[in-house]
């Protein structure tokens, strides 16, 4: 039973066969021995058996290089993959410095621009319920000196709106969106024109102001940019209010009206700057805010 399960075990024969031919070769290896007519029957056997060895030392040689080889190149793509992530995040931190320094260029023009003004930064910090930002409160309040009726502007320049309402800690911005405000502008071309640009209950849930008080002569064309004129003693002269977008006529009253977009994006206000005026004194009161 022994036997049967020894050589039912080709692997046990083979590993058994090369060994007794080796010690048949070893006895039929001198010409002289009685046993060496026996060499040529084991060795041609014993040939085979070793390019049986060779061949499958061969394959398996080969699958252990390619195991390895994978391994390898799974420890380059996971090397490569971090390598990826680092660069990317190390992008995103450039991208975002480099945003910041624009920031900063930015609000240094403003300080050039607005001499009679001191600049002061603040953070947005809650809002009135619903999509735009017509009403909402930053960081900054009496505590760093602003009041009522100064007027919030973006970076780069962009008119947002004014404060109404102050406490120690926060202000309350209304934005030109707010169907309370009214700001007496100008088109940014040669030749211009005055006009007043106010906030529209029925317009400000899609983001946009009224133009009216246009005079039939002047030239005001969708794409025309407006700006504040700097009359009406709130909002000083040059701050981007926003681009028409369309004109609407009404010759069978004379007049026309148009439809403006802010320069701001109300949905995603998160810092701001207030333009204090250096002899100006701080008050608590609330006022529409109307220039126009």
């Amino acid at each position: 039973m022994e036997l049967k399960k020894i050589f039912g075990n080709k692997i046990l024969l083979i590993i058994l066969a090369v060994i007794l031919s080796l010690v048949i070769i070893g006895f039929t290896s001198n010409p002289e021995s009685k046993l060496h007519g026996l060499r040529n029957i084991v060795t041609i056997p014993a040939k085979y058996v070793q390019e049986f060895f060779s061949k499958n030392t061969k394959k398996l040689n080969d699958i252990i290089d390619s195991i390895r080889e994978k391994r390898d190149l799974l420890e380059e793509n996971r090397l490569l993959k971090e390598q990826i992530n680092i660069l990317e995040s190390s992008k995103r931190a450039l991208e975002a410095l480099q945003a910041e320094n624009a920031r900063l260029r930015e609000a240094i023009r403003l300080k050039t621009k607005f001499a009679d003004y001191e600049i002061i930064g603040g953070n947005v910090i809650s809002k009135e319920s619903g999509n735009w930002f017509d009403n909402f409160r930053i960081d900054k309040g009496t505590k760093e000196g602003l009041g009522s009726d100064m007027v919030v502007v973006t970076h780069d320049n962009c008119l947002i709106g004014r404060i109404y309402m102050t406490d120690y800690n926060s202000s309350m911005i209304v934005s030109i969106i707010d169907q309370t405000m009214g700001i007496s502008g100008w088109i940014s071309k040669p030749g211009g024109g005055a006009l007043t640009v106010k906030g529209d209950i029925n317009l400000k849930n899609n983001g946009l102001c009224r133009v009216t008080n246009i005079n039939m002569e002047v030239n005001i064309q969708p794409g025309d940019i407006i700006e504040t004129s700097g009359l009406g003693g709130i909002y000083p002269k040059g701050i981007i209010i926003g681009e028409v977008v369309s004109v609407v006529e009404m010759p069978s009253l004379n007049e026309r009206y148009a439809l403006l977009k802010p320069s701001v994006d109300f949905k995603r206000i998160d810092e701001v700057f207030v333009l204090k005026q250096r002899n100006e004194s701080t008050e608590d009161d609330v006022d529409t805010g109307d220039d126009s």
